[in-house]
């Protein structure tokens, strides 16, 4: 969220360079709500024809003054909200929070931060991302495949060993 392709429909948002409050890099972004569903938003931007249907995913690293955050992380479409997961708040570390979501095939596309309750503290942004998710956290996974069966008999004592595991039992 640079400080040109941003908006806030509340409280107060700045550019910080304090080390402390940097994930990495040189600077990154504090806002601090003051009310619930407050937003903090992004620019829009078009989706291109390459996007439309694709696997997107919208993220930030976040670290809180004090106390937990429970802002939401959202990708938004400017009408709706595609999808969104409550940050992970910490006080100490950046740790990330990511959202996947599915591309439309037309609009625009945003990253939008809320506010869910009146006293949420102070939270710093860094390094926000918000595009196709291919080689970011989700892989294209092909159909699973029968590796083998097993089955039982019903005797009185049973055992039946696969690579180290030995599992026995009375049936």
């Amino acid at each position: 969220f640079p400080s040109h392709d941003r908006r806030a429909s509340g409280g107060s948002y700045s550019r910080t360079t304090t080390s402390s409050q940097i994930g990495e890099g040189a600077g990154a972004g504090s806002w601090d709500s003051s009310s619930a569903s407050q937003t903090l938003v992004s620019d829009a931007i078009a989706i291109y024809a390459g996007a439309y249907g694709g696997n997107g995913v919208a993220s930030c690293k976040f670290k809180t003054a004090s106390g937990t955050a429970t802002h939401k992380i959202q990708a938004y479409d400017g009408t709706n909200v595609l999808a969104e997961s409550t940050i992970i708040s910490s006080t100490s570390a950046y740790p990330r929070t990511s959202v996947n979501f599915i591309f439309p095939s037309s609009g625009n596309i945003q990253l939008r931060i809320v506010s869910v309750a009146a006293d949420e503290p102070a939270i710093y942004i860094d390094s926000c991302y918000l595009g196709l998710a291919e080689g970011f956290n989700v892989l294209e996974v092909s159909q699973a495949s029968l590796i083998g069966t097993a089955t039982q008999s019903n005797g009185s004592n049973c055992s039946f060993t696969q690579n180290t595991c030995i599992v026995t039992g009375k049936q």
